[in-house]
């Protein structure tokens, strides 16, 4: 259902269900599950479709760390995460934390170069948001 109401542009509906989803496999699995950070990937896309970029932030802020404790550092829920808290703190602008957002995607991509290979697509999505951070020529 989340999916059609985001195909469908109806970004609060499918944030409910993303909502609701995240909550159950918290309860279910725990927070520090696998599944539960995957849950919390989804919930962050639908955060920011619904243009709720604090929210978003608040809750990267919140589970990124939490995954590299308990998945380690390069698993790849970790590495998504972090590169998503890095794209969120850059997106707000202040010096503070366009410095922090370059320090993470920095770490993040050699990390992700080093699992997967520079030619995989997270390697690329990985090397083009530490261009754009760090407004790099491609």
């Amino acid at each position: 259902m989340a999916a059609c109401y985001r195909k469908l542009g109806r970004h609060e509906e499918a944030l409910a269900f993303k909502r609701d989803i995240y909550v159950r496999t918290c309860r279910l699995h725990g927070d520090r599950s696998e599944n539960a950070f995957s849950n919390a990937i989804a919930l962050v896309n639908s955060l920011w479709d619904a243009g709720r970029y604090d929210e978003a932030l608040s809750l990267l802020r919140e589970r990124a760390p939490a995954a590299r404790d308990a998945l380690g550092p390069d698993h790849r829920w970790t590495l998504w995460l972090a590169r998503q808290l890095a794209k969120a703190l850059a997106n707000r602008g202040n010096e503070g934390d366009v410095t922090a957002a370059r320090t993470i995607i920095e770490d993040n991509l050699r990390r992700t170069r080093r699992v997967f290979g520079k030619s995989h697509p997270h390697t690329k999505e990985a090397d083009l948001t530490m261009r754009r951070i760090c407004n790099l020529p491609k």
